[in-house]
């Protein structure tokens, strides 16, 4: 029995040892299986071996009990020979054995089964023990992966933590920051909110107290003059006029009185209207006015027409509204020679004056009511109407040739870069004499040329008066600040000459000169052109 399974087992072995001599690059030799699938011729065995074969037939229920027992205890069995350390069949030991083996598979295919299936397992064993290898080797590089990943994650949040913490500092110092000046703020508003509060109490209070006095009113802002032109004309540098419609009429009423009462003057004598002539332009016609005194003035009396758009008033500008203005003459000594105490007694002293400063002002005379009553009154006096307005609203045939030729020399010229605006003129103050020395030449100059100096005290001021304006202008003769100039033709050649500094040309003269004229309007209410006495009138035409 021992000789026919060390046979066997050697027949079991020989076929997995040629195999894997296969990867090492021997000749291989046929299994049984091969064989037997070829359907080749097996020859006879011996009569040896057939003896061992009835022998191993005749003690297989000896063998099966002795294999059955040892795959119950596989642990005591001896391990299959290793193919790589055990010594190599020679090829005709394997010729000899292998139809031994065919035989033996032939006649006992089960007892063959049990040790291909070892094999098998074996084999199977062998793949599974290297598949776990390479599924641990996986998982080892999986884990070293995962290890490293981890580590690297660890190490960026780290990072991020230790950035978050870098920055949160400067944030809590900011909030911190925020929080204080949010602090700051609320004590501010606490205390605004407190002194409110206290102040509504305390006007609550003085609300309740009852008040003797007279209650202030607010004073409106003056109104503002309406200039219309056509579409066509809206680009010129000079502006039609129009009535300024926002007065009240029952102060331009009171107004009108008083600017043509004698009696606010000191002796009786002389009114506003004395030095403004309605009838004559706004002015008196004379080099310089006469006042209540007899005595005359220093300087020629101004338009008081139009004088609504002057950017100041008197020839040196010193003061800028007109009911500023009204202080000056009043209480001048070789004007009006009043003060305010005689004027505000002597209205109120007058019924009639009384009754329309209360009915209309809502109270007695006094000097601010009688500022705006004139200030009111003489805002009214605007020209309006004269041709070279209908010819800026889109009158195209109203003009002449020589009218329409002056104003287009007179912008060519650049005169209107100073005789601008609605009044052309009044929005500036200027140099007499910006080209070329007008005193020292014409005249020596007194203390009336030093004009703005009187005011300023500064050199750069001196011989500068405010520009005046040219509406009406030629109802306003004599000219210039001292009246030295009779005719418009001669004050415009002293202006082309020493203002612009040009070779003066009589075409050019008699050209402005008749666009000036077309400058000439009339008043909106005309009847106030009419209320100048003739008799002072004519004691002026007679003191000539």
């Amino acid at each position: 029995m021992t000789t026919e399974t060390s046979l066997a087992d050697e027949a079991s072995v020989a076929p997995r040892d040629i195999a894997e001599d296969a990867s090492t690059g021997n000749p291989r030799a046929s299994t049984s299986e091969e064989a037997s699938d070829s359907g080749r011729n097996v020859p006879e065995p011996s009569t040896a071996s057939g003896e061992l074969v009835d022998d191993r037939e005749a003690g297989l229920d000896e063998a099966e009990p002795t294999n059955e027992a040892a795959d119950q205890a596989p642990d005591d069995s001896p391990a299959p020979p290793n193919s790589v350390s055990d010594p190599q069949p020679d090829v005709e030991t394997l010729e000899e054995t292998e139809p031994l083996v065919d035989a033996q598979q032939s006649d006992s295919e089960p007892e063959q089964t049990e040790p291909l299936d070892s094999e098998q397992s074996e084999a199977e064993q062998t793949d599974s023990e290297q598949t776990d290898s390479e599924q641990t080797d996986s998982e080892q590089t999986d884990t070293e992966q995962l290890d490293s990943e981890q580590l690297d994650s660890e190490q960026t949040d780290t990072e991020q933590i230790d950035a978050e913490s870098a920055d949160a500092e400067p944030a809590g110092a900011k909030r911190t920051s925020l929080v204080k000046a949010t602090v700051g703020g609320l004590r501010k508003h606490v205390v605004m909110i407190v002194t409110c509060a206290f102040s509504l109490q305390l006007g609550i209070v003085l609300a309740m107290v009852p008040w003797h006095g007279e209650e202030p009113k607010v004073e409106p802002p003056p109104p503002k003059p309406t200039y219309v032109a056509s579409i066509a004309r809206r680009a010129e540098p000079i502006a039609p006029l129009a009535p300024i419609e926002s007065l009240d009429p029952n102060i331009v009423k009171l107004g009108r009185r008083i600017f043509h009462d004698p009696g606010m003057s000191g002796n009786g004598k002389v009114s506003c209207a004395s030095c403004h002539n309605l009838s004559l332009g706004g002015s008196d016609g004379l080099a310089t006015s006469i006042g209540a005194t007899g005595r005359a003035g220093s300087r020629n009396a101004p338009t008081v027409f139009n004088s609504v758009f002057n950017f100041s008033q008197f020839w040196d500008g010193r003061v800028q509204t007109l009911e500023e203005q009204v202080d000056g003459p009043l209480q001048h000594p070789d004007e009006m020679a009043s003060d305010w105490e005689r004027t505000t007694k002597y209205l109120r002293n007058d019924p009639t004056y009384s009754r329309m400063f209360k009915e209309y002002m809502g109270g007695q005379p006094s000097p601010e009511r009688v500022r705006k009553a004139l200030a009111t009154y003489e805002r009214s006096l605007v020209t309006v109407n004269s041709r070279f307005d209908r010819w800026l609203q889109g009158e195209e045939q109203i003009l002449t040739v020589d009218e329409y030729a002056g104003y287009q020399l007179f912008k060519k010229l650049n005169c209107v870069s100073c005789h601008q605006g609605a009044g052309v003129g009044g929005t500036m103050l200027q140099r007499l004499g910006e080209m070329k020395t007008y005193f020292d030449v014409t005249h020596d100059p007194s203390e009336t040329d030093l004009g703005r100096y009187h005011v300023t005290k500064r050199e750069r001021d001196r011989y500068v008066f405010r520009v005046p304006p040219l509406r009406n202008v030629e109802q306003t003769a004599p000219y210039f600040h001292d009246g030295s100039v009779a005719t418009l033709e001669e004050a415009v050649a002293i202006m082309i000459e020493y203002q612009l500094g040009l070779e003066v040309r009589q075409q050019d003269v008699d050209q402005l000169s008749a666009f000036l004229r077309s400058l000439t309007g009339r008043l909106a209410d005309e009847s106030d052109q009419e209320k100048e006495s003739k008799p002072r009138l004519t004691r002026r035409l007679a003191r000539q």
